[in-house]
């Protein structure tokens, strides 16, 4: 009884006791607020400044390597053949130029409006072509709101993506079954996402596991990170309460590489298509543009590698800054 008074006490005064008899005073919430936007800028702006030294530049040069070959060096004969080596008619994919999609078509399909700005006649419209209007969404039990929500911003992510892939900036293999990107400045792409497509249509470890979890990266990233930015730093000495304490304390003194880990099944899943689209390209391509197609493919690799590194880089700068602002400390005298 009189421990658990103690423990009582001893947290309610908001001191933590070390295993060696040191008293720290425990960080305030405020402190910790700072401390967590702190780190959080700070790895906003090393995240931004890294992918602008690392990331772009092998973006550049992918870019350069997709114009160098126009689509007439390609061919729609290639493509029928590269359909036919992957089976994708028997699987039910077709095969998009993206150079062909009206963007203004696909929105209005999509029963979805281009948003730039946000107002109450856009609000308005927006909602009637998902069937209601802001008065009706007012009346809306809680759950039915968070639902509308979350398939209008779905869709306008789709909407955003579907735009930067008719631009060429990138590629995909869209959920409709369909692999789509731009043959006039990035046909080389094609085999790669022929790749993805082998993926989705498969029953096997590809579709199963890796293809869902990557859909959860960016959440499991968040997840991890709230929670060692939330944790405290202990004081040296200070030991474990229980096991969560000790999992949490694990998941903090380990972000980085946790942040890193969480993207290798993505890069695996990446490399993976690749491997399968460059097996085709092998077959349906010059020599020439099959080493043009590998190479694209390796500096694709690399991207979600740095991606990769510099998530974990970031992560770990988010929870080391926030740890100098807001850590316990040693009260004085306390050791004697």
């Amino acid at each position: 009884m009189q421990t658990a008074k103690k423990q009582a006490e001893v947290f309610m005064s908001n001191l933590i006791i070390t295993n060696d008899g040191k008293q720290y005073k425990s960080v305030n919430g405020f402190n910790g607020s700072i401390g967590i936007i702190a780190g959080l800028t700070g790895s906003t702006v090393l995240s931004t400044q890294l992918k602008k030294h690392t990331l772009k530049p092998v973006c550049i040069k992918m870019t350069k390597l997709y114009k160098s070959v126009p689509f007439s060096e390609i061919g729609y004969p290639a493509i029928e053949k590269a359909k036919k080596i992957a089976q994708l008619d028997k699987k039910g994919v077709k095969i998009v130029n993206a150079a062909d999609i009206n963007y203004d078509e696909y929105l209005k399909n999509l029963n979805m409006i281009e948003l730039n700005t946000m107002n109450k006649s856009i609000c308005n419209r927006l909602l009637s072509l998902n069937g209601t209007d802001i008065e009706g969404f007012k009346k809306l039990p809680f759950k039915n709101q968070f639902k509308l929500l979350k398939e209008i911003m779905k869709k306008h992510f789709q909407a955003v993506h579907i735009k930067h892939v008719i631009k060429g900036n990138v590629s995909s293999y869209m959920e409709t079954k369909t692999v789509v990107t731009n043959f006039n400045n990035r046909g080389l792409a094609l085999t790669h996402e022929i790749g993805h497509a082998i993926h989705h249509n498969s029953k096997g470890l590809w579709k199963n596991i890796m293809i869902k979890y990557k859909k959860n990266v960016p959440l499991l990233s968040a997840i991890f990170l709230t929670a060692a930015l939330i944790k405290r730093k202990k004081a040296d000495g200070e030991g474990y309460k229980n096991k969560f304490d000790k999992a949490t304390t694990f998941v903090k003194n380990n972000i980085g590489l946790i942040s890193t880990g969480l993207y290798v099944p993505t890069i695996a899943e990446e490399i993976h298509a690749s491997v399968l689209g460059n097996r085709i390209a092998k077959q349906i391509y010059s020599p020439e543009l099959y080493k043009k197609t590998v190479k694209i493919t390796k500096f694709g690799a690399l991207t979600y590698i740095i991606t990769g590194i510099i998530s974990g880089l970031s992560a770990w700068t988010a929870v080391k800054i926030k740890d100098l602002i807001a850590k316990p400390k040693l009260i004085k005298n306390s050791d004697k």
